[in-house]
């Protein structure tokens, strides 16, 4: 078996991972283990605070505590140093994409169709959950759909 994979996690993979069984928390799980290696941003990360706090109305304490185990998962974060205008219908999505270029990650885990549109950019395979699963050896338990 070759080095982990390097992957950056989109948002919505995250927050799937921490609130539902799934395919989601399987990559979360392989991040735990360091079977595969996330990268992230302070963007990315400010975009996961946002989100749970806004959409998912959690609490500053339990968001501290997503926070933390959030940063336990993250093998590196990165500081893009281009911005990207890839994506215009959602200008968050090219944060997720600058992070991919800066730490020169082989894949793009997300659910997001903009994203997935794409399929690639700049090399980088950008796949949901379940596709990355199953290109993944290493993958217990994924859930096919």
């Amino acid at each position: 078996m070759g080095p982990p994979s390097s992957v950056v996690l989109d948002t919505n993979v995250v927050i799937s991972g921490f609130l539902t069984p799934g395919n989601s928390r399987e990559i979360l799980k392989l991040a735990a283990k360091r079977t595969i290696f996330v990268f992230s941003s302070p963007s990315l990360e400010q975009e996961l605070a946002d989100k749970l706090r806004n959409k998912f109305r959690h609490s500053d304490k339990i968001i501290a505590h997503e926070l933390a185990t959030y940063r336990e998962l993250v093998h590196q974060f990165v500081f893009p140093k281009k911005s990207l205008k890839v994506i215009k219908i959602d200008e968050a999505d090219n944060r997720v994409l600058e992070a991919a270029i800066e730490s020169r990650a082989q894949f793009i885990i997300t659910g997001d169709k903009h994203l997935l549109e794409l399929g690639d950019y700049k090399g980088i395979k950008i796949l949901k959950p379940t596709e990355f699963l199953s290109r993944t050896p290493f993958a217990e338990n994924h859930i096919e759909g």
